[in-house]
């Protein structure tokens, strides 16, 4: 949401980007997880697209790529915010697990491993006795 409302003069090339790719978002529009999300990007893009079409169509030459980033900038100070839909905010809790160690360590060891370009004799490597009873 902030990305679109707060932040939107900030996002000048994600924008861009959005226009020239509209295509990639027609099966997502289709599929119910995502209409909401879907209707707020192809709310920006036809807002920026329309007011692109009308301010090319005064020109005498097509616009650049810098040309296009400086107008979406411009524009976006206009957009108005009270088109798109609103979501709840996301919160997110932080819940330590009762033994990390069990997912730390393994990861750990696995990533010296791979990653130290120290020789590892693999049939040496025990990282945890296990017990046979």
């Amino acid at each position: 949401q902030s990305t679109w409302g707060n932040q939107l003069s900030r996002n000048a090339t994600l924008i861009h980007v959005l226009l020239y790719e509209k295509s990639l978002f027609e099966p997502l529009r289709l599929d119910h997880n995502y209409q909401d999300i879907v209707l707020n990007i192809e709310t920006v893009i036809n807002f920026f697209l329309s007011r692109l079409e009308k301010k090319e169509s005064l020109l005498d030459a097509p616009f650049t790529s810098d040309l296009v980033l400086s107008f979406i900038e411009e524009q976006s100070k206009k957009f108005p915010i009270s088109h798109l839909h609103k979501f709840p905010e996301l919160n997110f809790r932080y819940c330590e697990e009762d033994a990390p160690e069990d997912f730390f360590v393994p990861y750990v060891w696995s990533i010296a491993f791979r990653s130290s370009g120290l020789y590892w004799n693999v049939d040496c490597i025990s990282l945890f006795q296990f017990s046979s009873n």
